[in-house]
């Protein structure tokens, strides 16, 4: 991810509409405690993001944190401000990619955020060309934060997902021959069951299943995920 040139198409923008810049900053400084509200409004009315957002995490920090990111955005101006900027996106994508947030669900937020920044400039008794070019900027800007979240978010979760699969295959590979023994027994013991109750006439109907003894349920519910992906494993588990 080059910042550079995220920087420098973030100044080209706001060159571009220089002239509603100022009417931005004021609106969003103003609107700010509203702006949030209404995002999160809308989050937590999403059945999907219970397990991120709560009442409690809006009210003492997320809202806050929000206003400030609203206020940033739109006041970045100086090469050093849209290099913060730039960086804070980065980070926040990071933070997302950690504990998983789906990123349709920040995307939904910008959706929100760029049509109440609309809503509230048709609302204002500004000319209807100066209107139109706040909102197209704000919806440009709003929507480059969201790339470089993105950007951030994907790279970040991939490392994260290459780390757990080492360490997978780590822990897999330390305990390999453990684990074989015991699973080994565990198969043969219920084996021997099976073998004993036909030799002897018995039903075997008292024993379970191989899918649903020890070592079948250790297959399904660990080795499966250790050994995801392998013709074996497909060929057992069908």
């Amino acid at each position: 991810m080059n910042e550079e040139l995220l920087a420098q198409e973030w100044q080209a923008l706001i060159r571009q509409y220089s002239d509603v810049l100022p009417i931005l900053q004021a609106l969003t400084e103003t609107h700010r405690v509203e702006l949030a509200r209404a995002f999160y409004d809308l989050m937590l009315e999403n059945p999907g993001s219970s397990p991120y957002l709560s009442h409690d995490q809006v009210r003492t920090q997320l809202s806050s944190s929000l206003q400030r990111w609203i206020v940033a955005v739109f006041a970045a101006q100086r090469a050093e401000q849209v290099l913060e900027c730039i960086d804070m996106q980065q980070h926040v994508g990071k933070v997302h990619a950690r504990i998983e947030v789906p990123v349709s669900l920040v995307l939904r937020g910008a959706r929100q955020l760029k049509s109440h920044l609309s809503r509230l400039l048709l609302e204002s008794e500004l000319d209807a060309q100066v209107q139109h070019a706040a909102t197209r900027l704000a919806c440009q800007l709003i929507d480059l934060t969201m790339e470089i979240m993105s950007q951030a978010y994907s790279l970040s979760h991939d490392r994260n997902s290459r780390a757990e699969e080492a360490y997978r295959l780590f822990s897999v590979s330390q305990n390999l021959g453990t684990e074989k023994e015991r699973q080994r027994g565990a198969l043969l013991d219920w084996e021997n069951q099976l073998m004993f109750a036909l030799a002897t006439g018995q039903q075997a109907s008292y024993l379970p299943r191989l899918a649903d003894s020890e070592f079948g349920l250790w297959f399904r519910h660990k080795a499966s995920h250790a050994f995801q992906g392998s013709p074996e494993s497909t060929s057992i588990l069908t």
